[in-house]
């Protein structure tokens, strides 16, 4: 599960609200705009990476262990794509 989907999956389904979903889309939207300024202030990928999950709410917050497993895997499933480009 994605960081977005352990967002937004946290009960807006057919019975949701319309306001319980707009609290996730800002909790959302809030936790982009502080990985975003973190990175954009300098700090290096990773920190900011590490900025981000701790602005998740704790309740669907992923563990460092399982952020840190899925940048590997991305890194590792992009490197192939990157090298037939160059």
């Amino acid at each position: 599960m994605s960081v977005a989907d352990a967002l937004v999956s946290g009960g807006a389904g057919s019975g949701g609200t319309a306001t319980k979903s707009a609290a996730e889309e800002h909790a959302y939207l809030y936790v982009l705009r502080v990985l975003m300024l973190a990175f954009i202030r300098g700090q290096p990928p990773v920190v900011a990476i590490e900025v981000g999950r701790r602005a998740i709410p704790s309740h669907v917050r992923p563990s460092f262990s399982e952020v840190e497993e899925a940048c590997r895997n991305h890194a590792a499933a992009a490197a192939p794509a990157k090298d037939a480009v160059e």
